[in-house]
């Protein structure tokens, strides 16, 4: 079987929604020519990227829409606040509110309600956390059918990987002594002293000590957490809100995501939080290994990576 190219148009047909007054999500619009606006029964896989992204920064995204559409079901990719650079001041809670103001404004449009159409959140890298957050730690309600983590790594392991585990160490102490102990978590932080690790975005001090620091706010993924670590997300995930029943997670970890440290067992580590999963109906059969993938299942993977994860993905919408 051939691998299925990256789509390479520069356009692209859909409806731009704004869900706030300063936020949009972008629905694309299949060959069916159907949209959740005018089918109030139209499910909807509603994506957000990581660090960085913002809408059609994630090159498999319009890979997703024809199989999706075919399969009946809409795809929208949302900006939250801390989509492209906003990243660096912005936090899990803020996220979490912008992505519930989203699934809500999704889950209504069209005459629709939760009752109507089911909606499944998927995260990609640094999206994974705030799939987890929402279904463990968020004091809001909880109205996902499923969720889906791609690409789920650390970033405090991250930058162990790219400046040193003793760097990354002191860094984290500087920032701790110099900026949280003093009150000044919101301000942003030297370029010189995190652009290393951090890139040229501008950081603050909590966003900094939220993805880096051990067990941090953003630390969900890190190989040497313990099982009582997992147990606070993992193992906490959270009924859908007025139902007896529970969102269901699939886990979709690259094979050769260069985020990742080469001596990372991907099945391993695949395997470890999927039995950390509470309630066990929460735990996805399709998660997996993504054979041949990078960090985004872009060009540089290997043939049949991208089916794989079309082929997966459409296992949990059927079951949902």
């Amino acid at each position: 079987m051939h691998s299925a190219a990256p789509v390479r148009q520069s356009s692209f047909p859909g409806i731009l929604h704004q869900y706030t007054s300063k936020l949009v999500g972008f629905e694309f619009i299949g060959s069916s020519g159907k949209t959740i606006s005018s089918n109030k029964e139209r499910p909807l896989l509603l994506f957000v990227g990581g660090l960085g992204d913002g809408l059609l920064t994630v090159p498999y995204v319009p890979s997703l829409v024809e199989p999706l559409d075919k399969l009946g079901w809409s795809v929208v990719q949302v900006n939250t606040q801390s989509s492209y650079i906003g990243w660096g001041t912005g936090s899990l809670v803020r996220d979490d509110e912008d992505l519930h103001k989203a699934v809500d404004f999704f889950a209504h449009l069209g005459g629709a309600d939760y009752n109507s159409r089911k909606i499944v959140l998927m995260g990609h890298s640094t999206g994974s956390q705030n799939v987890l957050y929402y279904l463990s730690q968020s004091p809001l309600d909880n109205h996902l059918a499923a969720a889906i983590a791609q690409a789920s790594v650390s970033d405090r392991e991250g930058c162990y990987n790219t400046i040193g585990v003793d760097k990354t160490e002191a860094l984290v102490a500087w920032v701790q002594k110099e900026y949280i102990e003093k009150g000044l978590g919101d301000d942003v932080l030297p370029r010189s002293k995190v652009a290393h690790s951090m890139g040229d975005t501008p950081v603050s001090a909590n966003r900094f000590m939220d993805l880096v620091s051990i067990r941090g706010r953003d630390d969900f993924f890190s190989t040497d957490l313990t099982p009582d670590d997992f147990a606070k997300t993992f193992g906490s995930i959270k009924p859908i809100t007025g139902t007896n029943d529970y969102s269901r997670l699939a886990l979709f970890m690259s094979e050769k995501d260069e985020f990742l440290a080469k001596s990372v067992n991907r099945e391993e580590i695949v395997q470890r939080f999927r039995e950390a999963i509470r309630p066990s109906t929460s735990n996805s059969d399709a998660s997996g290994v993504i054979p041949g993938a990078t960090h985004n299942v872009g060009e540089a993977s290997e043939p049949g990576a991208l089916e794989w994860l079309i082929e997966h993905l459409v296992k949990v919408l059927k079951q949902v």
